[in-house]
């Protein structure tokens, strides 16, 4: 497995930079394509990749080394003639020698009162730090990053910004004979406290313990389908053809089609046993390949297998031909794959607590470098009659997750409620222009947009989630060419009480009472350490939808009690435009169950 920078909480560098904060208009009546949305605000590190101060305000220690402790590394007073530019210098030789000696990034906070202003990295007059060597030189040290602490989302483009300020400079090789901090700030109400103080940002960087136990499957997965909790895996081993895990349909195509009904055993729906139709045939492999799908071995994996003797199942996103500038794309998102795998007919639509164990990594084809570089995002037209301009989508979905979409509920803002639903992974390119700790990786996170609020019995968006879609400092970045350990977990909520409103009334729809309670549990681990958790989620409301009473089964209605239907492996680009960047995703070490599984046995 390769080697070198594997999580966001182990680079050099705190904060993500940008280069600027759109990319201006190309074409007629065309916004600008913001990228301000990256770096730490008031309650994340990096909002982006999800990974949140443990208090608001930032992370810091103190000139005794305690942790949100109240003596400053350095202090001042701003005073100045109001709403007058006035400069200042405070000395900070002290923090940036601790810096060194923890060897930490150099970023600090500048606690001032909120009426007082100065200049970010784009203003006219940004803050300078000079640093006087031992052997007598001056140096400035780059200013990598400079944005307001009590803003709600990154904004760090604005030319100027309110204190509380945070800020990160270039860490000099060795520990100065000084170094100054010099900025410029206007007071907008002198009578204001003037007390300025700066302490040194340390959020935790530690990386969580791994969850102990999961299931004893042998060395790299060999004994695993032994497990009693183990339902299905996939080793992808070199010595195994590709059908052993992929089935190729022969029947024609209305007797393949994974997502009508009249191809599924009836015994689901209350009829006979048919084993000629789904989840029968192709049962434990997976439905629907595409073109862009293949098993492969693990010497056609350039970067590597996970271990020798295994391959990977492969998807390739290519550059879309409608990806250019001033292309026609009406509403082109670009499907790679929509990959199904049904659980076997006595959990299909029964399973309401799945773990999902996947090894993941991506590469870029094509002699592409890992980041994606501004020039890379096209003008295009979209909407109907191609009439809107807008910007390609540098982002997607990805990853094997549980799925009971139907034709009434799932995709698209329909997941929820009676209808069915879906829980895809969602990847972008970290779109910046700037070196940084996100470049070289892509960022991922749930994609839970799907549940909107009118599909929530209590009007929630994301299922009734309120945290960061990204992974935090474990899984928030993956960098190119590395294999992770995904592991999710989903315990869709109960549907067997009767829904209670806030003001303590039945939930009741036309007469009929909804049953669900709001116990839905998501968690996420990246090589066995915990990255994410939510709980008290509301995934599925129960009478599901009926049928209608013509119905011919050319599409799916929801089954049985909403619960798990299949895997899914849907790799989408958009959103609604085509792909720009080509780049390989590659699943090794599947395995799905109903306890945890963690990660395989026997790895180096």
């Amino acid at each position: 497995m390769p080697g070198g920078l594997r999580y966001r909480a182990q680079s050099a560098q705190l904060f993500q930079p940008i280069a600027q904060g759109s990319i201006p208009p190309r074409l007629p009546g065309q916004h600008a394509r913001p990228l301000d949305y990256h770096g730490p605000d008031a309650t994340a590190v990096d909002f982006q990749a999800g990974w949140t101060w443990k208090n608001k305000g930032g992370d810091w220690i103190d000139a005794d080394g305690v942790q949100q402790g109240p003596k400053p590394w350095a202090s001042l007073k701003i005073v100045a003639p109001e709403w007058t530019e006035t400069a200042f210098s405070v000395d900070i030789t002290a923090m940036l020698a601790e810096a060194i000696r923890r060897d930490i990034p150099f970023a600090f906070l500048l606690r001032g009162n909120t009426v007082t202003d100065t200049h970010t990295r784009f203003g006219a007059k940004p803050a300078r730090v000079v640093v006087t060597m031992v052997d007598g030189h001056e140096q400035d040290l780059a200013l990598l990053f400079a944005g307001s602490a009590v803003i709600a989302s990154p904004a760090q483009s604005m030319p100027t910004m309110t204190l509380p300020a945070f800020y990160e400079f270039a860490t000099p090789a060795e520990v100065p004979a000084s170094a100054v901090l010099h900025f410029v700030a206007t007071v907008k109400n002198r009578y204001t406290k003037p007390d300025a103080a700066l302490f040194l940002l340390r959020p935790d960087r530690t990386l969580p313990a791994p969850r102990p136990g999961g299931v004893d499957g042998g060395t790299l997965d060999a004994d695993i389908t032994n497990v009693p909790s183990i339902i299905g895996a996939h080793r992808y081993l070199d010595s195994e053809p590709a059908d052993a895990y992929i089935h190729h349909d022969t029947r024609a195509s209305h007797a393949k089609n994974i997502g009508a009904e009249q191809n599924y055993s009836p015994e689901l729906f209350g009829g006979a046993v048919d084993t000629t139709k789904y989840p029968y045939v192709g049962a434990g492999k997976w439905l629907n390949p595409s073109p862009s799908t293949k098993v492969v071995k693990g010497a056609e994996i350039p970067h590597g297998p996970v271990a020798p003797g295994l391959g990977a199942l492969r998807v390739e996103i290519a550059k879309d031909p409608q990806a250019v500038e001033g292309a026609f794309a009406a509403y082109a998102g670009f499907g790679v794959s929509r990959l199904e795998m049904p659980l076997p007919v006595d959990k299909l639509g029964l399973c309401d607590h799945l773990f999902v164990r996947q090894y993941f990594s991506w590469a870029p084809i094509d002699g592409q470098p890992d980041s994606l570089d501004l020039s890379e995002v096209k003008a295009i037209y979209k909407g109907p009659n191609n009439t809107v301009p807008a910007w390609t989508d540098v982002a997607g979905k990805f990853g094997i997750v549980p799925t009971h979409d139907t034709i009434v509920g799932g995709f698209s803002g329909s997941s929820g409620a009676g209808d069915g639903w879906e829980m895809r992974l969602a990847w972008s390119f970290p779109l910046t222009g700037k070196p940084g700790p996100q470049m070289g990786g892509l960022q991922v996170g749930w994609h839970l947009y799907d549940f909107m609020q009118q599909r929530h019995p209590l009007g929630k968006s994301s299922a009734g989630s309120t945290k960061p879609h990204g992974w935090g400092k474990v899984g928030g970045v993956l960098y190119a060419r590395r294999w992770y350990c995904i592991e999710t977990e989903l315990k869709l909520n109960s549907v067997d009480k009767p829904g209670i409103k806030p003001d303590g009334t039945p939930h009741v729809i036309n007469g009929v009472q909804q049953f669900w309670t709001a116990d839905g549990e998501l968690r996420v681990w990246i090589d066995g350490m915990p990255a994410w958790e939510d709980t008290g989620l509301v995934f599925r409301t129960n009478p599901a939808r009926p049928r209608p009473a013509d119905w011919k089964g050319l599409s799916m209605y929801p089954i049985r009690n909403l619960g798990v239907r299949s895997l899914l492996l849907n790799t989408y680009i958009g959103g609604t435009s085509p792909s720009t960047r080509p780049h390989m995703h590659y699943y090794a070490g599947l395995a799905y169950g109903t306890e945890y599984i963690g990660p395989m046995k026997g790895l180096t």
